[in-house]
């Protein structure tokens, strides 16, 4: 068994079964999935609106109640044909490490680990 991890993700079933296995490839062993669509964004933006709001507090509390369950990192993938978060790659990787900082604030005292995947599904740690 790998590092224990909760996947964060708002992917399409292929891109989210083709991630949980680059990550098992990787060492490290999907124990809790949560799927938030669009979830980098308000992430990054840190947004005060009442529905982003909600999109943040229910990441912090996902994440809280996984490593409770013996996750020992969360994952967050973001990718490029997102519905939920349409903007091209390079401003989707730019909020992608924004959003890094709120999740920083979080202070659940385990490692978040941010990962692009590409147009071929592969997984691209930033």
């Amino acid at each position: 068994m790998g590092i224990p991890v909760c996947l964060f993700s708002c992917m399409r079933r292929v891109q989210l079964f083709s991630a949980i296995e680059q990550l098992e490839e990787m060492g490290f062993t999907v124990i809790d999935i949560i799927t938030l669509g669009g979830i980098v964004r308000p992430l990054a933006e840190a947004a005060q609106t009442f529905d982003r709001s909600v999109l943040i507090r229910e990441y912090q509390h996902s994440a809280q109640v996984s490593k409770e369950n013996g996750a020992e990192a969360t994952v967050t993938i973001a990718h490029a044909d997102c519905k939920g978060h349409p903007v091209p790659e390079e401003k989707g990787r730019i909020h992608l490490r924004y959003a890094e900082q709120t999740i920083h604030s979080f202070k659940l005292g385990i490692p978040n680990l941010l990962f692009w995947q590409k147009e071929d599904n592969s997984l691209e740690q930033l």
